[in-house]
């Protein structure tokens, strides 16, 4: 089973990809940046290194999906091959940080490689504004970064928000990153249990606010929220898009989300 995380420069595909391996013990694929051979110039001069670095990030991720093809196991990946394609190639294309000749070159292998993979199981969409982003990727400290200008993150922001919208390889679960889903009050697993993931009918968003412990709900046709302890003993029930956690003791526990047609997901959460 493969389970990947999106998301723009500093929104905390890493963050989450390493809580949600911990958490539950799955095997974790991480983007290659620490032994990168291209990315400490690609920042120093974007239009000499573009294609290199996104043909390396290219034939790392196709190599780790074809390991998760041939594997019984659950993964999880920080960060799919297709934000390579579909946003970050494009946009250093139409950046002129890459010449027409690279890019199409760059497609064509593309191509080739996606007609021998498949998408993830499920798609988790980190959305995050360009100021938390900034915010975040200073937090983190890599020296490497520090020259990443700010219309090269809103143009890659503008492109995910049009990837998102058109992706049809899989189900997706998209987290508001804004609403600080990963600080003091933690919904770890923000996905659903991924034993099946037949539960992804429909399309859902589920999200915490730390500062009251609220959650907000975004389904469609929402009717209820049923929220039961690991004992399966009920704790809570609510019609409310946003309900109010603050009454819930640490622990582990179920939400059960219906809507009007009687369609049914659960969804572990974690209260810490």
């Amino acid at each position: 089973m493969h389970i990947a995380i999106a998301g723009n420069i500093g929104s905390g595909k890493t963050t989450l990809t390493t809580k949600l391996s911990k958490h539950y013990k799955w095997e974790a694929h991480y983007e290659d940046v620490e032994n990168n051979p291209y990315l400490n110039d690609f920042y120093k001069d974007m239009q000499r290194w573009s294609f290199n670095l996104q043909v390396y990030f290219l034939n790392s991720r196709f190599r780790q999906i074809v390991e998760i093809k041939e594997s019984d196991k659950i993964y999880i990946q920080d960060r799919t091959i297709y934000e390579d394609s579909k946003i970050f190639a494009p946009n250093l294309h139409a950046m002129g940080l890459m010449s027409s000749r690279d890019f199409d070159n760059y497609m064509e292998i593309f191509n080739l490689m996606d007609s021998f993979i498949e998408g993830p199981d499920l798609l988790i969409y980190l959305r995050a504004s360009v100021p938390k982003l900034v915010e975040q990727i200073q937090k983190r400290g890599r020296e490497y970064e520090n020259s990443i200008r700010l219309d090269y993150l809103t143009r890659l922001n503008e492109r995910y928000e049009a990837w998102i919208g058109e992706y049809s390889k899989g189900k997706v679960l998209i987290i508001e990153v804004d609403d600080g889903y990963h600080q003091n009050f933690a919904i770890i697993s923000i996905v659903v249990d991924p034993v099946p993931l037949g539960f992804m009918g429909f399309e859902f968003n589920i999200y915490p606010n730390p500062s009251q412990g609220i959650i907000n709900i975004n389904m469609l046709d929402f009717k209820e929220a049923t929220i039961y302890n690991f004992s399966g003993q009920e704790v809570l029930r609510s019609r409310e898009t946003r309900i109010d956690l603050s009454n819930l003791g640490e622990g582990i526990y179920i939400i059960k989300l219906e809507d009007r047609s009687g369609v049914s997901v659960n969804s572990k959460l974690v209260r810490e």
